[in-house]
């Protein structure tokens, strides 16, 4: 799949605070790792990761890479409630956060393109000038 990177750089006075949020379960932590990874590199407000149902070894390894940052929050869950719960939990976790202005839902096995979120905004911000913004919610 090929990806256009051409506007990741055109965002104008635009400052808005992206929260992405993760959703995983089991032992997946080298994906959750992968993404969490590339999208610290972009300007992410915070990563919320809900974790359903997963081993002690994920948990210890989660629990290290929360550690390392402020910008990752973690919930965990005892039971795998599904990945619909668990997008509603990561929802309510960064809209309790009042910097929030917008929610990047990602699976634990999606790949992101580093330039992404900027490229999205991007694209935000050139329909918000052609539609009213509150059209999109």
């Amino acid at each position: 799949m090929t990806i256009d990177l051409s506007g990741a750089n055109n965002i104008k006075n635009l400052t808005k605070t992206v929260y992405a949020v993760i959703v995983t379960y089991d032992d997946r932590f080298l994906y959750v790792k992968r993404i969490a990874n590339a999208i610290l590199q972009s300007s992410i407000g915070k990563i919320v990761i809900v974790v359903n149902k997963t081993t002690p070894e994920m948990l210890e390894s989660l629990r290290e890479m929360e550690s390392k940052t402020e910008k990752i929050e973690i919930i965990y869950k005892v039971d795998n409630l599904g990945s619909a719960i668990g997008f509603g939990m990561g929802i309510k976790l960064a809209l309790s956060h009042r910097d929030c202005d917008f929610i990047w839902l990602l699976d634990d096995d999606t790949l992101s393109e580093p330039a992404m979120l900027q490229i999205l905004l991007n694209k935000w911000q050139n329909l918000s000038q052609i539609h009213n913004p509150s059209d999109f919610v």
